[in-house]
């Protein structure tokens, strides 16, 4: 807020109102704590995974997301958030607004933004809104790397094991807030939801585990097509016959060789 501020304080509006707002296409839901190079790379991953499915007819660099310190107006932040009705925050109009068209949850390697209660209520909405209103155009939740997208499989395979091993140990009902009456409220809104924090917990670790196994699958494929080209080379028996006489296991010596610039000298060990 301290760079937005600087660049807002003559005329006490958001960031996107002064350079020109667009209309949302992707609400992000996220928590600072990775580097911002890192949050950035994520969206673009996102936008060119979109891009390239074809789910939407826009250019990667076109592609509009609705991210709160930016969107919300830092002059006027309560009336912004309305603590004390949160479906009249800025966070749920935009979410449920006809425009959007998902969420992007930029995760770190702690999965951070899913212990936050905020992040919590998002996906919550998230949940609502598919199963409401059967929303065709809506395509529900993302979940977003430094390295690409889990859902479309083209996050790193060492990032989604991680992402997977978390998650897989994750309560929501242990989220936290920086406000105990924020966290209060969110926690209400979950166990107001059929199922209850059970549901919401399975409903992330479903879409997990949806993600991954689609990921498994895409790896599975690009291996099998770089051992096939390897395979489809033909082979040199001579070579092949040198390469298998090598032992299995080398073995260990008592000796190693030094090399000087004038002679090969033998050391003991």
């Amino acid at each position: 807020s301290n760079i937005v501020r600087s660049i807002t304080r003559p005329w006490q509006l958001s960031y996107a109102e002064v350079v020109g707002p667009s209309q949302t296409m992707w609400f992000v839901s996220h928590t600072w704590t990775s580097p911002f190079r890192a949050f950035v790379q994520g969206l673009k991953k996102h936008a060119q995974a979109v891009s390239r499915s074809g789910e939407l007819v826009v250019p990667f660099m076109e592609m509009t997301f609705w991210v709160c310190s930016f969107s919300i107006n830092q002059w006027s932040v309560e009336e912004e958030v309305v603590s004390d009705n949160i479906y009249e925050s800025s966070f749920y109009k935009c979410l449920h607004s006809g425009s959007c068209h998902g969420t992007v949850l930029v995760l770190d390697t702690s999965a951070t933004p899913l212990r936050r209660s905020w992040c919590l209520f998002e996906v919550l909405q998230t949940m609502k809104r598919i199963k409401d209103h059967q929303d065709e155009k809506f395509s529900g939740l993302w979940l977003c790397t430094e390295s690409g997208t889990l859902n479309s499989g083209e996050a790193s395979v060492e990032m989604a094991m991680t992402l997977g091993n978390v998650i897989a140990d994750l309560s929501v009902k242990n989220a936290s807030a920086s406000f105990a009456e924020d966290k209060m409220m969110i926690d209400n809104a979950i166990q107001d939801m059929e199922g209850g924090f059970e549901s919401m917990d399975a409903y992330l670790r479903g879409h997990l585990s949806q993600a991954l196994n689609f990921m498994r699958n895409d790896f599975d494929e690009k291996f099998g097509k770089v051992l096939d080209k390897l395979d489809s080379f033909p082979t040199d028996s001579k070579v092949l016959d040198k390469v298998g006489s090598f032992p299995a296991e080398p073995k260990v010596s008592d000796t190693f060789f030094g090399f000087s610039d004038e002679s090969v000298v033998k050391v003991n060990v």
